[in-house]
């Protein structure tokens, strides 16, 4: 299953497995050209600076389920917070990322600014897929968030970072 592909590569990866005696190195298959893997976590900036896990939980469980919050800290002198949600379906995540940026959740009071994560807000993939060639990042397996594109996000929640309506770290 898809579930334990990433097991395998997120726990092998690097490791010395059973009676091996080096390190391996275990990664997806690069998908075919035009492919667009499914994400099932976004990026949600804009929550309130108190924001606790368990409030961004219940402010997105009402569309759909929430598997994992991860809060980002919230810089000296910002006054909003973000987070990573993971979505238990890259179609729920997909579908608050449709519906709700730009929007008040229920349970909040302010409009927040959601993207998929590893995507910037214009949906083109970000990272080592860009760099490493034409897929244009498209080729980033599911569940796989480019390390770049999340410190751009970072950046952008905590004021820094630069760029024409895209987040870079830059």
């Amino acid at each position: 299953t898809v579930d334990q592909a990433k097991w395998i590569v997120e726990n092998l990866n690097g490791n010395v497995p059973g009676h091996l005696t080096a390190p391996v190195k275990v990664v997806f298959a690069t998908p075919r050209e035009g492919y667009t893997p499914p994400i099932d976590t976004f990026f949600v900036a804009g929550l309130p600076v108190t924001c606790t896990t368990e409030q961004a939980t219940r402010a997105f469980a009402q569309y759909g389920n929430v598997k994992q919050v991860t809060m980002m800290p919230v810089a000296p002198g910002k006054t909003t917070a973000a987070a990573f949600i993971k979505m238990e379906t890259a179609d729920q995540a997909k579908w608050i990322v449709d519906n709700l940026n730009g929007n008040i959740p229920g349970g909040l009071t302010n409009p927040v600014k959601v993207n998929l994560a590893g995507r910037d807000i214009k949906g083109k993939g970000k990272g080592m897929g860009k760099m490493m060639g034409k897929g244009g990042g498209k080729d980033l397996m599911a569940g796989m968030m480019s390390i770049m594109s999340m410190m751009g996000m970072m950046m952008e929640s905590m004021g820094g970072g630069k760029g024409g309506g895209r987040y870079s770290p830059y």
